[in-house]
C-alpha cells in the first residue's frame, strides 16, 4: 500500500472508527506510537481521559497526539507504516534497512519475488538496497548521467563494485529449510564462475579460484542448516570493505573476506541473462532512474 493509499484509507475510516482504529488497521507500529503519544498527552492534559476520541470531532487534540507520535517514533514510524507491498507475495518490504556498519540505514531501490517459474510457486520476497555512500556516488558520477532503465546491464558492475554497501533482503513466503536456500545462493556464484571461466578470466588452477572455493565453503558452513520459517529474514551485504556479511533474523552469522564472492553474489540479482528475479531486476532498473532524478522510487 502506497503512502497515498494509506492516507486515503485512514481518511475513509476516520468518520466510522476514529484515528486510533484507522491507524491500527494500517500499521501496528504506528498504532503503538499513537497509544504512547496518547499517554503523554494525558499526562500533559489529564482532563481529557481519551485524547484520541476527540479526533473525529475536529478538535485540536489530534494534532498534539500526532506530534507526540512523530516525535517519539519519527523515522521508524514513517518507514514501517508506509513500507511498500511486493505485489505477488503481498509481503511488505522495508523502505529502510538497518546497516550495522553505518549510522544511516540503507534505502530500498527495488523489490521483487523469487519464484519457481514452471511450478508458479513463490519462494521469497526480495528487496535491493543501497547505502548513502553508494547513492551519493552514483548521483554525482558523470558516467551515470547516461543511465536509463533499458541499459542496466552496462552499469551493474559499477553499481555493485564501487564504494558503498549493497544489500539484498530475502524473506521466505513459505516454510523452507536452510540447505534449500543456501544452495540457491551458491548457484548464483557457480553461474558467475562458469561465465568467467568461459571468458578465460578465471582458471581452475589459479590461486583466485582456490580462494573463491574456500570462501564458498565458509559461506556453506555458516548458513542455517535447520528449518527457515515463513517471515524470517536473511540479509546479504557487500560491505564498503568488499566483504560479504550474512545476517539471519538480525544476527550476523559470518563475514567473508573475499571481494569476488561479495560482488558476484549481489551482481547475480541484476544480471540480464536469466535473472534470479525478473521483477526485482525491472524494479531496480526503474528505481535507479528515480534515484538519479533525486526522487524516492515508487513501488
Amino acid at each position: 500500500m502506497s503512502f497515498r493509499q494509506r492516507t486515503a484509507f485512514i481518511n475513509r475510516c476516520l468518520p466510522r472508527v476514529g484515528l486510533a482504529q484507522a491507524i491500527r488497521r494500517v500499521s501496528p507500529v504506528a498504532s503503538r506510537g499513537l497509544r504512547t503519544g496518547s499517554r503523554i498527552f494525558a499526562e500533559i492534559n489529564p482532563v481529557t481521559a481519551r485524547p484520541h476520541a476527540a479526533v473525529g470531532n475536529g478538535r485540536g487534540v489530534s494534532v498534539l497526539v500526532g506530534l507526540a507520535l512523530i516525535s517519539l517514533w519519527g523515522q521508524q514510524v514513517l518507514a514501517e507504516s508506509f513500507d511498500p507491498i511486493e505485489p505477488v507475495t503481498k509481503r511488505p518490504v522495508p523502505l529502510l534497512l538497518e546497516n550495522p556498519l553505518n549510522q544511516k540505514p540503507s534505502r530500498l531501490v527495488g523489490l521483487g519475488v523469487r519464484a519457481v517459474t514452471f511450478l508458479n510457486v513463490s519462494v521469497y520476497a526480495v528487496g535491493f538496497y543501497l547505502d548513502e555512500t553508494a547513492l551519493s556516488r552514483i548521483a554525482s558520477s558523470p558516467r551515470w548521467k547516461d543511465y536509463s532503465s533499458a541499459n542496466l546491464d552496462a552499469f551493474v558492475e559499477d553499481l555493485v563494485r564501487g564504494t558503498g554497501s549493497v544489500s539484498v533482503r530475502v524473506e521466505p513466503v513459505r516454510n523452507t529449510d536452510g540447505p534449500h536456500l543456501r544452495n540457491g545462493f551458491l548457484r548464483i556464484l557457480q553461474k558467475q564462475i562458469g561465465i568467467e571461466e568461459a571468458k578465460g578470466s578465471l582458471t581452475d588452477d589459479s590461486s583466485e579460484k582456490k580462494a573463491i572455493l574456500g570462501a564458498m565453503d565458509e559461506f556453506r558452513a555458516a548458513f542455517p542448516t535447520g528449518k527457515v520459517a515463513k517471515g524470517e529474514v536473511l540479509v546479504l551485504t557487500k560491505t564498503e570493505a568488499g566483504t560479504l556479511r550474512l545476517e539471519y533474523n538480525g544476527t550476523e552469522l559470518v563475514e567473508i573476506h573475499n571481494r569476488w564472492l561479495a560482488e558476484r553474489m549481489l551482481e547475480g540479482y541484476l544480471c540480464g541473462q536469466k535473472p534470479i528475479s525478473p521483477k526485482l531486476r525491472e524494479s531496480v532498473a526503474v528505481g535507479l532512474t528515480e534515484v538519479l532524478r533525486g526522487n524516492q522510487p515508487q513501488f
